[in-house]
């Protein structure tokens, strides 16, 4: 069973299942892949090209709609994490593209600085809510919570990833940081410590990890994220290494 993450001649074991685009069930975005400096780069060259890990929410239940839904746009991404969980507690990892190719998802300005990941839920709780009883039974899928988050200096009621999710979310970053040490595992902060939660003022000059919205004024995702759960996390796994 593949649990390493794949960046052109290298790979990282990140303890959790990957299902990688070449194998039985694999998604593969390789033919949707968007040509770019990064293209057939060797790990060392991309060593020296990759400044950021993005972190979006998909707008879909599973993975598999993700997929359908990037391939019918012509769009493409590094990595899926569905909404299910395994004996050991983390939701299915999708590799669909390499590293050494630039997914094409955080928008032209933006998809060759790194990678990102689409975690697969419906986060709209501000319309209603997406995984009552029907729902969950439906898409096979938990429940999720929700929280109001403050975004672009207003709020807004947002599901959540479930704990799987974050579990391989936490795992996901830390293998991407251990590839490429030159990323800090840290999202963007203010002058006093407190988390970003709008665009920054300078994205392409930032190192490190962001959510969607912090490249561009037109995006949410991924509003609610547990930043400083996930940096802790990523820390502790960069020092002792699992």
């Amino acid at each position: 069973m593949n649990t390493r993450i794949y960046a052109a001649d290298k790979s990282f074991d990140i303890g959790c299942r990957v299902i990688k685009w070449d194998e039985p069930g694999g998604l593969d975005l390789t033919p949707y892949k968007k040509y770019s400096r990064q293209n057939g780069a060797t790990h060392q060259e991309l060593e020296k090209l990759l400044t950021q890990f993005t972190v979006h929410w998909s707008v879909n239940y599973r993975s598999k709609h993700t997929f359908n839904g990037l391939k019918a746009r012509g769009l493409s991404c590094n990595f899926l994490i569905d909404d299910d969980r395994d004996q050991n507690g983390y939701a299915s990892v999708y590799q669909p593209l390499d590293v050494q190719f630039a997914g094409w998802s955080q928008g032209k300005k933006f998809n060759t600085m790194g990678a990102g990941v689409e975690l697969a839920y419906m986060p709209q709780a501000w319309d209603e809510d997406m995984y009552d009883a029907n729902d969950q039974r439906k898409w096979n899928v938990p429940p999720h919570e929700n929280k109001v988050a403050p975004i672009h200096g207003t709020k807004l009621k947002c599901h959540l990833p479930t704990e799987a999710q974050m579990n391989s979310l936490k795992a996901l970053i830390w293998g991407y940081c251990e590839l490429f040490p030159n990323i800090p595992p840290e999202f963007p902060k203010n002058e006093d410590g407190s988390f970003v939660t709008t665009k920054l003022k300078d994205p392409h000059g930032y190192t490190g990890l962001v959510n969607h919205y912090h490249l561009r004024r037109d995006k949410v995702d991924t509003a609610g994220l547990d930043m400083e759960d996930i940096e802790r996390e990523v820390a502790r796994r960069l020092t002792l290494g699992y």
